[in-house]
């Protein structure tokens, strides 16, 4: 409805701007407001949105009734319409009280106090009404407010309790302060979340240590009882453990006495079985190198007999050995023997085809000269041609040439010169 009244009286408000100024200007009028009034309009509508915060609550009010509200709205607020905005957020407002007990002594309460805009219902327009500076978006009056109730309402608590109830029994001041405080500001528009006692302190220093001294000689009686009755324990404790090592020193001294006995009767035994054990330990000695002797006699007896026989095969050997060497020996000899006479016979045999290749010669030259000389002068040769024939044999070795020997040989010769003298003419003197 707002928004079509504004509309309307944009209208209505061109309209008459148009009959007014009427003549040549109406040409020119018509475009530059379809131009500018819509803009307009779009800028007024959009000025009239209000969009909170996201940790802030938003309230929307007309004619002093709450219309809308919410934290982080979007709203657009007509033009009755006012917005406020205030944050949502805990507030945490610390006291401090100092206040008498009911025994008119000075004790001092410390403790916070958090608190937040109640969610429920019509309650952060309850707070928008009742908290001063809200509507600027400022809480710091709320909690001083919240400060001062605290206080209050804890200084009433200490007035009535005494001293060992206000430092013993804080939890009954915490919930009582906060159910007190709960009451006033429920129609505030406020939800207390805690009230927190964090210290109380008596004021007078001597006060304290008075309250403290008895607890202190209690405690220092009971200490000392307990000290008495520790050393009490301990003596006893020493006396019982004076008397269990005594009876246990004399169990040990008898029962040591009872094992030295055991243990020198165990000894004898022991000694007797080692007595014992070495005699037959002896007695194996002594027969061990009885055997050991005769078998060392054994293989002594064995050893020269085998060494005698070794030597008896080796005598034997040895003359086998020598017998076999001078035998090869002997057997050289006539090998070198024989290859000697071999040798001898081939220079003789040698020798003797030279010679009969020579008388061979002489007797063809004696042949070709027969004719020619006289039976004197055939002899003559011969015996210069025998003569010249023996004058290069510088020595004459008799071997065995022939079944004859060197007679043969000779006989073979004589006979060779005879026949080749009677074979020659004897020539006319």
């Amino acid at each position: 409805e707002s928004l079509w009244a504004v509309g309307r009286w944009i209208g209505e408000s061109v309209t008459s701007l148009t009959n007014v100024l009427g003549g040549s200007a109406g040409p020119f009028l018509g475009p530059a407001l379809a131009v500018v009034v819509p803009g307009a309009i779009a800028y007024f509508i959009m000025s009239r949105f209000t969009t909170a915060n996201a940790n802030s609550w938003l309230l929307l009010v007309q004619d002093g009734k709450l219309v809308k509200a919410g934290i982080g709205l979007t709203v657009y607020r007509g033009i009755t319409q006012k917005v406020y905005c205030f944050p949502s957020t805990l507030q945490k407002v610390p006291f401090h009280a100092n206040q008498v007990s009911r025994e008119m002594q000075g004790v001092g309460v410390s403790g916070f106090v958090v608190w937040v805009i109640n969610r429920e219902g019509e309650g952060p327009f309850k707070a928008f009404k009742h908290l001063e500076g809200i509507d600027t978006g400022n809480l710091q009056a709320a909690s001083e407010s919240m400060r001062l109730m605290a206080e209050s309402i804890v200084r009433s608590q200490v007035a009535n309790l005494t001293i060992n109830e206000v430092m013993t029994q804080r939890e009954t001041v915490r919930s009582r302060t906060r159910e007190s405080m709960l009451e006033v500001v429920r129609g505030w528009g406020v939800w207390l979340e805690t009230v927190e006692i964090t210290d109380v302190t008596i004021l007078s220093n001597k006060l304290f240590e008075d309250l403290q001294a008895p607890f202190r000689q209690e405690m220092h009686l009971k200490a000392e009882q307990v000290r008495a009755e520790t050393k009490q324990k301990i003596e006893l404790a020493h006396i019982q453990t004076s008397l269990e090592l005594a009876k246990q020193r004399a169990n040990a001294k008898q029962d040591q006495a009872v094992y030295e006995m055991a243990q020198q009767l165990k000894e004898s035994q022991e000694e007797e079985k080692l007595f014992l054990e070495r005699q037959r330990i002896e007695q194996a000695r002594l027969e061990s190198e009885k055997q050991l002797q005769l078998a060392r006699e054994e293989n002594n007896a064995m050893v020269r007999l085998r060494k005698n026989e070794l030597e008896e095969d080796a005598t034997r050997s040895k003359l086998k050995l020598t017998t076999e060497r001078e035998a090869l020996i002997r057997h050289q000899q006539e090998a070198a023997q024989q290859t000697s006479l071999l040798k001898q016979e081939f220079e003789l045999a040698s020798r003797a085809r030279e010679e009969k290749q020579g008388i061979q010669l002489l007797t063809e030259r004696l042949e070709a000269e027969k004719r020619s000389l006289s039976a004197t002068s055939v002899h003559r040769m011969l015996v210069e041609a025998v003569r010249e024939l023996y004058a290069n044999v510088s020595s004459v070795k008799v071997v065995n040439v022939g079944d004859h020997g060197l007679e043969g040989a000779v006989s073979r010769i004589a006979a060779i010169l005879r026949d080749t003298t009677q074979t020659l003419p004897v020539a006319e003197a």
